[in-house]
């Protein structure tokens, strides 16, 4: 059986110690009794959501260097995810098939029909998908929800949408939900935008430090209008800003606080290999900067994908992935694994006879 495991294994520097004396180690007392001080002055007043980070004690997001902000989030992502508090994420995915310069057009199937095409187009927005997510230092939950088509946006709800798939690791094992049916252990877990190896690996990067320094970009950026009538062919040809179409959903919680700070960071598939779909990290190729969303503390509380799907031969497959953080001050308590599965029920014309 598979399993899952959190790791931790990060560099940290060496504490040095020397025995100088009592009046040394009274000194070093009152150095530490006096900074704790400076740094309670400093946060006081300062709103309970916002935790005590070496960025919100140096003047808060708007005054730290990216390198300042790249360690905060790291070791705050860490903290969260293997000694207590854990996450809450949700993430909004729109995937667009389009043509390649030079190449074919995208065939639009008539949704009524799929035999049927309402003609051909330079993109074809696939059906969104929404997940939302919890990770503890006790494991892992997720779920894949059918977003609103485009151009169906108002009245959709989410907590009145199908869930397709869930994913659980607990106490080491793995185990999935599909389509509501029950759960059962599996070797793989469904999920979009975030898994346990892709926060891992993600909280590397941010560690590590985008070898380019990142570039400022306003935060927050303008969310534009869906406007599906801006193609004649209808809405299944118009495009679909991934995170227009995630500040208009019924049920998204986003993070707690605003962003104050956005930073544009280079970066390949290895940062976020989850991105498009756990497991597909072979075939995915980031096609821009990882845009990083900060709140005031420093924390990374949002951040934006765009990347390609490379199976299709024809055509491209773009990905835009919008992903939102919190960080609860309880920590959230992962689902039990019930019900079970009970596999498909037998045909009772199929069931053995009884000796009476």
């Amino acid at each position: 059986m598979a399993t899952v495991r959190w790791v931790a294994d990060r560099r940290r520097g060496e504490r040095r110690s020397d025995d100088h004396g009592i009046l040394t180690s009274l000194g070093t007392v009152l150095i530490g009794l006096a900074i704790l001080t400076f740094a309670w002055l400093l946060v006081r007043g300062a709103p309970s959501s916002t935790a005590p980070t070496l960025v919100a004690l140096t003047g808060g997001a708007q005054n730290a260097t990216p390198a300042q902000l790249a360690a905060t989030s790291a070791g705050t992502l860490e903290d969260a995810l293997t000694k207590g508090g854990g996450i809450e994420f949700e993430v909004v995915q729109v995937s667009t098939i389009t043509a390649r310069n030079g190449g074919p057009l995208v065939n639009i199937p008539d949704p009524a029909d799929r035999e049927k095409s309402l003609g051909e187009a330079e993109h074809y927005v696939l059906t969104p998908l929404i997940g939302r997510g919890i990770a503890t230092p006790a494991g892992f939950w997720s779920q894949i929800i059918g977003g609103p088509q485009a151009g169906m946006v108002e009245g959709y709800r989410l907590d009145e949408a199908r869930v397709s798939r869930e994913g659980l690791v607990l106490d080491g094992v793995l185990y999935r939900n599909d389509d509501e049916q029950g759960w059962y252990e599996t070797d793989g877990l469904p999920g979009i935008g975030l898994d346990p190896a892709t926060l891992d690996a993600f909280t590397r990067y941010l560690a590590d430090r985008p070898t380019v320094e990142p570039t400022e970009i306003q935060a927050p950026r303008p969310i534009p209008e869906i406007d599906p009538a801006a193609d004649p062919l209808g809405a299944a040809s118009t495009p679909i800003d991934a995170t227009a179409l995630a500040a208009s959903i019924d049920g998204l919680r986003g993070p707690a606080d605003e962003p104050v700070r956005a930073l544009a960071a280079e970066a390949d598939a290895t940062a976020l290999p989850g991105v498009i779909a756990i497991d597909l990290v072979a075939a995915t190729e980031l096609l821009a900067p990882i845009e990083l969303r900060y709140d005031e503390a420093g924390r990374l509380i949002g951040l934006t994908v765009l990347a390609r799907n490379t199976q299709l031969e024809v055509h491209d497959l773009v990905v835009e992935t919008v992903i939102t953080l919190r960080y609860p001050g309880i920590t959230p308590e992962l689902p039990r694994p019930e019900p079970t599965w009970a596999g498909p029920s037998q045909d009772p014309d199929d069931a053995p006879e009884v000796e009476q």
